[in-house]
Formats: C-alpha cells, sequence, structure tokens
C-alpha cells in the first residue's frame, strides 16, 4: 500500500493508519476514540463484535460503511463524508471487495485489528556495523 491518499499523504503505519481503495480515490482510515465511540454506538456493536465479524465476513452493509465512515473521520476529523456518501462508495467498489477475500486480508479487518490492539510503538532498530577485516587488527577496539 505506497500509493498517495487522496490528500497526498500516505498512511503512516505508526499512527494506526490503513490505506483504502474507495470513492475513486485511495483514502486513509486512522482509529481515533471519538470515531470508534461513534462507530459502536452507530451499530449498537463492540468493537470486538464488528472486528470478528469483519474477519468472518459476517458484516451487513451497513456496518461496512460505519467502519469506513469512522475511518475517515478519524483520519480526517469533520473532512469525512457523511454516511450516505461512504455506504455508495461501498455499493460502488463491491461489498465484497471491501471485506477482502479471506476477511483477514481486507483493509477493514486490519483497520479494525489496529482498532482493538492499539498502534505498534516500535523504535526503529538501530543500525549496527560489523566489524569488518579492515576494522579488526592492532589497535582496534575488537
Amino acid at each position: 500500500m505506497g500509493a498517495r491518499a487522496m490528500n497526498g499523504a500516505r498512511a503512516n503505519a505508526y499512527r494506526g493508519e490503513v490505506e483504502i481503495e474507495i470513492g475513486g480515490a485511495t483514502r486513509v482510515l486512522r482509529p481515533t476514540f471519538a470515531a470508534l465511540a461513534q462507530l459502536e454506538q452507530a451499530t449498537g456493536l463492540s468493537l470486538i463484535e464488528l472486528a470478528t465479524r469483519a474477519v468472518g465476513r459476517r458484516l451487513g452493509i451497513g456496518h461496512v460503511a460505519w467502519i469506513v465512515w469512522a475511518g475517515l473521520r478519524g483520519a480526517q476529523d469533520d473532512a469525512a463524508p457523511d454516511i450516505e456518501i461512504v455506504g455508495e462508495w461501498v455499493v460502488e467498489e463491491g461489498y465484497s471487495t471491501i471485506l477482502g477475500a479471506g476477511g483477514e486480508d481486507s483493509p477493514l479487518a486490519e483497520f479494525m485489528a489496529l482498532a482493538l490492539g492499539g498502534r505498534e510503538k516500535k523504535a526503529p532498530a538501530p543500525v549496527t556495523r560489523k566489524p569488518t577485516p579492515a576494522t579488526i587488527g592492532p589497535g582496534s577496539s575488537e
């Protein structure tokens, strides 16, 4: 997923962002508290229930639209489109396409996994140099 999103940015894995192709563009989904709380309220389901259904491909089309909307809302704040527009994008893109072949490989399931598991906060691995014959010898610290 390296394509530029609609606003020119790329999904930032450190922020828990996921890219999705929908509405004729690459868009970014980001789980935030406010958006996820609205998602639970709108669907009447907990995040665990939604994630389980996403992986098992047992989500209704309305649930799919609300999950995508929540991700867009998290990434775009108040600039996210209305739920009706997102629902039309889901229909245009194809319900099965959005859910993915087996559930686990879909941006929707990845977004839900990040929403449940949190964002990984890994520091970049330090760059280490292996000693080479030219650096090992008399006077070296090796």
